[in-house]
Formats: C-alpha cells, structure tokens, sequence
C-alpha cells in the first residue's frame, strides 16, 4: 500500500507521518534466522525516508486499547525527534 501510495504521489504532500500501534506483527522467526526479514519499522523507514518529514510510529491510537480516536482535519504537531503528536486544537466546538 505504501509503495502504491508513493507511485500515486499522494503522500509527497504530506507534512509528517503518524502511524499507530502495529500490535502481533513481529516475525517469532526474526532473529533466528539467517534470512533476510523486516520488521514493521523497517518497512516504514525504507519506503517513506525519502519524504523528508518527520515519522513517528507506535503511537497509542487505532484498533488496538486504549484505541484512541484522531480526529481528521485538526491541526497537529508531530514531533520525529521525540516521537510525540500533539494535538493543538479542539476536534469540536
């Protein structure tokens, strides 16, 4: 999805990158063996670095508890080098 998304040039016009909680998506086989496996991360960092914005993952929102709502079209600032998103406007009035 991501690569499609890419080719599609949508998400050139992003600002930052806020990904939730990917919860029993670790490969048990990972780290025992030789061969080449990525993790969710990894998978993240290689196909959206060329952005150029701030990314942050494993953020506690989604379909996963306490499953935190993001409400669409509120202003946020998302902090890469400290992981935080914070939200700066109310969703409602």
């Amino acid at each position: 999805m991501l690569t499609h998304l890419l080719n599609a040039g949508v998400l050139q016009q992003v600002a930052g990158v806020a990904v939730g909680i990917n919860r029993n998506c670790i490969d048990p086989k990972a780290k025992k063996t030789k061969e080449y496996r990525q993790t969710v991360e990894d998978v993240l960092t290689e196909r959206l670095a060329a952005l150029k914005v701030p990314i942050v993952a494993g953020l506690p929102f989604g379909h996963v508890p306490p499953e935190c709502n993001v409400a669409v079209g509120v202003r946020a600032e998302l902090d890469g080098t400290n992981g935080d998103l914070v939200i700066i406007e109310a969703a409602v009035s």
